[in-house]
């Protein structure tokens, strides 16, 4: 429990000296947040979501929707 608590208060500080402008964002990620069996599927659906950003929601959902499905995202992140 005190490694978690130890996690989070590093998070806390991490993004209290980002937003101030003290340092950039690390590259590690927390297994708190992020999960560690990440693979190049979900960096691929997250590139198309950023990409349709600008399209209307029901259209960029509907993508994001398919793509997900396609890329058997679903079997690990329901």
């Amino acid at each position: 429990m005190e490694v978690h608590i130890a996690e989070i208060d590093a998070a806390l500080d991490r993004t209290t000296r980002v937003l101030a402008g003290e340092s950039p964002l690390p590259k590690s990620r927390s297994h708190l947040v992020y999960d560690p069996d990440r693979d190049e599927a979900e960096d691929l659906w997250l590139d198309l979501v950023k990409w349709t950003s600008h399209w209307p929601a029901v259209a960029a959902s509907a993508v994001a929707w398919n793509a997900w499905l396609d890329l058997s995202l679903y079997t690990r992140l329901p």
